[in-house]
């Protein structure tokens, strides 16, 4: 049975803040990550020398540096809004399905995080790929596999999820207020 949407908007609170804060810096972290596009070609024997060219001559390099700290800014806010939304007990019932949705939102965004570690594909990324001795041999068939991952596959995936993430939000809360009313 559809629930019908409230015709006024909810009021603002200010535990909406973090995913709010979540989402925003997500929008900041796809357009930094369009820019770095121009800059970065996933191939082993050149990535890293393509992210330090860019730090060293191109007036575009703090462009990297604010992708790196939003996408820390991106798992902080995510963390602390998944903290808020247990803590508030709104896990339960209407909003289950809404929670489950925004764990694997919380786990794309790790996702991300490892994925965009490895880009560089400096000693760090070696060092972890030396974890997984099958995938260290790989080179650049790994890199170009790690870089779709980042650019496409869950970026979109990610979208999508957040899209529903948000109407499943709106009309949870329409019907936990029939359910008080």
């Amino acid at each position: 049975m559809a629930v019908p949407l409230p015709s006024a908007r909810p009021a603002w609170s200010r535990t909406w803040a973090l995913g709010t804060i979540a989402v925003v810096v997500a929008l900041f972290e796809s357009l930094s990550g369009l820019g770095l596009l121009f800059f970065y070609r996933p191939v082993a024997a050149s990535a890293h020398l393509d992210l330090v060219d860019l730090a060293a001559a191109s007036p575009f390099a703090f462009v990297r540096d604010l992708h790196l700290w939003g996408g820390h800014a991106l798992l902080i806010a995510a963390a602390l809004h998944l903290f808020r939304v247990v803590v508030a007990g709104a896990y339960r019932p209407p909003r289950r399905h809404n929670y489950q949705v925004g764990v694997v939102l919380g786990l794309g965004v790790v996702a991300l995080a490892l994925t965009g570690y490895l880009l560089p594909w400096g000693r760090h990324a070696q060092w972890l790929l030396a974890l997984t001795p099958s995938a260290a041999a790989g080179g650049d068939a790994v890199l170009a596999a790690v870089f779709a991952l980042h650019c496409g596959v869950l970026p979109v995936a990610g979208t999508l999820l957040i899209v529903h993430h948000l109407r499943r939000a709106r009309r949870d809360d329409a019907r936990a207020r029939q359910e008080q009313a």
